[in-house]
């Protein structure tokens, strides 16, 4: 089976819903406007409904834009200990739950699981950097290509180019740390590699840019 790892941005009922047609198994982690659990009420989804502290049941009403309504009235909290704290002085209580609840309750399970977890540490120290690293020192905001497999090519030799400055970086490290060792300064060590493979990126990627951008304009002066 396929597994996939993403971050909040990705996360929706049309997305999990997408993942499990194509049995796919996703870690995303939920948005903050999901809530798992309501406190003071324990939902019951055999029934579809939810349960106050009280034992009392506030039903299904209806469903509003992706919401589904659950509530109770006033005149069924009468003599109920947690009246003062829980309904108040309001006629009713109401409860909205998305309509792919099932679908955000399986994935918050899936993410308090230890491989889940994991998961998201690994990401988190190898996709996030990366991709923060070239959008926002890099320049590489947008890519002015056409189609997928255009848009692939060109972060395809972006991460080429990433990669090689990380390789330089690292060789650049191990030959300070060896001559440390024996006492002798490195000759012509003073980072300019770092830096010049930094604006050798830059200038990739803007070359990229503009390579798209004339080549799209030619195929349009064509078409024209």
């Amino acid at each position: 089976m396929f597994e996939v790892v993403a971050d909040t941005n990705y996360s929706s009922g049309t997305a999990l819903k997408a993942l499990q047609a194509m049995g796919i198994t996703g870690y995303i982690p939920n948005t903050g406007r999901f809530i798992y659990q309501r406190e003071g009420f324990t939902y019951n989804s055999e029934e579809d409904h939810y349960i106050c502290k009280n034992g009392k049941a506030l039903k299904f009403k209806g469903t509003s834009e992706n919401d589904k309504c659950y509530t109770i009235t006033r005149k069924h909290c009468i003599g109920c200990p947690f009246q003062p704290d829980c309904i108040g002085d309001k006629k009713e209580v109401r409860i909205k739950s998305t309509i792919d609840k099932p679908y955000y309750d399986q994935m918050h399970i899936r993410m308090q699981s230890r491989k889940g977890r994991i998961l998201m540490k690994i990401r988190q120290s190898t996709v996030e950097p990366v991709i923060g690293t070239l959008v926002e020192y890099l320049g590489l905001k947008k890519v002015n290509s056409k189609g997928i497999e255009q848009v692939n090519k060109c972060l395809n030799m972006a991460a080429v180019a990433y990669n090689l400055k990380k390789l330089l970086n690292h060789k650049a490290r191990i030959v300070k740390q060896k001559h440390l060792q024996t006492n002798q300064k490195p000759k012509g060590e003073n980072g300019l590699s770092g830096r010049f493979l930094s604006l050798l990126l830059r200038c990739f990627v803007l070359f990229m840019n503009t390579a798209q951008i004339a080549i799209t304009t030619y195929r349009m002066g064509v078409q024209s």
